[in-house]
């Protein structure tokens, strides 16, 4: 014997509504913007001019939500009291000092 089973009432569990739009999305659709607090869909996001515009990127986050995200690690790194990495030249002022030169 076949159950009813309410399809609508189920799916309405995942249901998130965007604040730009007042559209009622799955929430795997729906994200909270980093700089405004708010719930956004991913098409209303790509209107922000913080969303990236080139292939490859578009709907992969924000500049916004890249800005937060290091914040967050500057922040864990001065509570961790660690430095930042050594320059890209490959080797610190500190290691340089021991080294002798050869001609």
């Amino acid at each position: 014997m076949r159950t009813e089973f309410d399809h609508n009432a189920a799916q309405s569990k995942h249901r998130e509504k965007c604040s730009i739009c007042g559209r009622e999305w799955h929430d795997s659709l729906v994200g909270v913007c980093p700089e405004r607090g708010r719930k956004v869909c991913m098409y209303c996001c790509r209107l922000c001019e913080e969303s990236y515009r080139l292939p490859g990127q578009i709907g992969q986050r924000c500049r916004a939500w890249d800005r937060k995200k290091a914040e967050k690690r500057g922040k864990r790194a001065a509570a961790a009291g660690t430095t930042s990495p050594p320059p890209a030249g490959g080797t610190s002022p500190e290691g340089e000092a021991g080294k002798e030169k050869t001609a």
